[in-house]
């Protein structure tokens, strides 16, 4: 997977490192930087943050391998092809990233994005319901 970053001129890429280690014994790191500006933290209620907040400290808790083996409505996620996205996919997200990862943070609602190494990067938070079919 790769994510598109642009030089100062406008082109260029950089490869995803390869991870030294197996990383599904590591417990996930998250990243909001590729957020969709349709889809922020800051547009959630107070009681969606503080939702989204415990979700990410209970998977903190949790190695890559106990959350892929999680019940999906539990402390584990689901995969959603790439086709399956309703939203827009931002720019810096390559075509080889072809699956994504929505873990429920408040009742049914979904935070989903992609793991890179041992990183889950948030694309959206799905309030609506409005980024994949449920």
């Amino acid at each position: 997977m790769t994510l598109r970053r642009r030089d100062a001129q406008g082109r260029g890429r950089l490869a995803a490192p390869q991870p030294a280690e197996d990383t599904n014994r590591l417990t996930p790191h998250f990243c909001l930087a590729y957020l969709s500006p349709a889809h922020r933290v800051s547009d959630c209620e107070q009681a969606e943050r503080a939702a989204f907040a415990c979700k990410v400290e209970e998977m903190c808790r949790l190695t890559w391998a106990e959350l892929t083996l999680a019940p999906r409505h539990g402390a584990g996620g689901e995969k959603i092809r790439r086709s399956e996205i309703r939203a827009a996919i931002p720019a810096a997200i390559t075509d080889d990233v072809d699956h994504f990862l929505a873990f429920r943070f408040d009742g049914l609602k979904a935070m989903v994005g992609f793991r890179l190494g041992r990183v889950f990067h948030v694309v959206w938070l799905d309030r609506g319901f409005s980024v994949y079919r449920h």
